[in-house]
């Protein structure tokens, strides 16, 4: 870095010109009238403007009274509801496809569905010098992200969309696999 005060860097005249036309431009359009739009409350104390969310829980998991492809249907649509995925899916220890919703082909379904089989096979193998078995994996596949929450009795829940799963939510798939396939 330079200490010599000749240099553009050193000129403040100029920098506070150069700041000067980094200036946004003034705001012509009136303003939205008194309640039509809620503005946010400024704190007084930083500064910052608090933004409220309306948090939606998600829906309860299904019933584990409920038996076969209703089961199935009310576990899939809440993995999807749950995640913010756009598409889930069931598979067996072999790849085989029991069931699917959402936003996803057939044939891709079954395509992830049958590749899956070997990365399972593998997964229950893998311990290292951890204590316990492989419980859910997170795979990037085609720009997709692909949670997928492993069974104690060989299903997997899969839940296909933009963004990773969180841990909570994969916690939450792997409790309501088990409930559904009526493994504690």
């Amino acid at each position: 870095m330079s200490t010599q005060r000749s240099v553009l860097s050193s000129d403040l005249a100029l920098a506070s010109k150069l700041a000067a036309g980094l200036r946004a431009p003034a705001v012509t359009a009136p303003l939205p009238k008194k309640g039509a739009v809620p503005l946010p409350e400024k704190s007084s104390e930083t500064g910052y403007v608090r933004l409220r969310s309306r948090y939606v829980p998600p829906p309860a998991p299904p019933s584990p009274d409920v038996f076969g492809a209703t089961a199935w249907n009310e576990l899939l649509d809440w993995a999807i509801a749950t995640s913010g995925g756009a598409a889930s899916f069931l598979v067996d220890r072999h790849g085989l496809v029991v069931s699917w919703r959402g936003a996803i082909e057939r044939d891709d379904v079954e395509r992830l569905g049958s590749e899956l089989a070997g990365l399972l096979d593998a997964a229950s193998r893998v311990r290292g010098s951890f204590e316990g078995a492989v419980r859910t994996l997170a795979l990037d596949v085609g720009g997709h992200a692909v949670t997928v929450a492993l069974g104690d009795d060989g299903f997997a829940l899969c839940v296909v969309g933009k963004l990773d799963v969180a841990r909570e939510t994969r916690e939450a798939m792997l409790a309501a696999l088990a409930r559904a396939t009526h493994t504690p």
